[in-house]
């Protein structure tokens, strides 16, 4: 179960940002939530040699990265209806710390 909310210094008579779906004060009963890495560590998976080369002129935060962290949320509206999705995604070069 996810409940929506909004800002809290956001005053109840202004326009709310979003609708629908994402209205504060909506619940929506049932989601499902996925964490996940986005891919492999490249150090891991690059072995030819043109790429290990662009892999050490991207920087060494890519070199180091181990995790991608990534976050989906699926929100399911009902019978008939499509869900809502939502992808979150972390630094787009990884980072080097495991914990997500």
């Amino acid at each position: 179960k996810i409940e929506m909310f909004g800002h809290p210094n956001q005053q109840q008579d202004s326009l709310q940002p979003y609708t629908g779906l994402l209205k504060p004060g909506q619940t929506i009963e049932h989601c499902i939530v996925r964490l996940s890495s986005a891919m492999r560590p490249p150090n891991d998976v690059v072995k030819n040699p043109v790429a290990q080369a662009v892999l050490r002129a991207a920087g060494s935060k890519l070199r180091k990265a181990r995790l991608f962290p990534c976050a989906a949320i699926k929100c399911f509206r009902g019978e008939n209806k499509d869900s809502g999705n939502v992808l979150f995604s972390g630094c787009k070069v990884g980072q080097s710390e495991t914990d997500y």
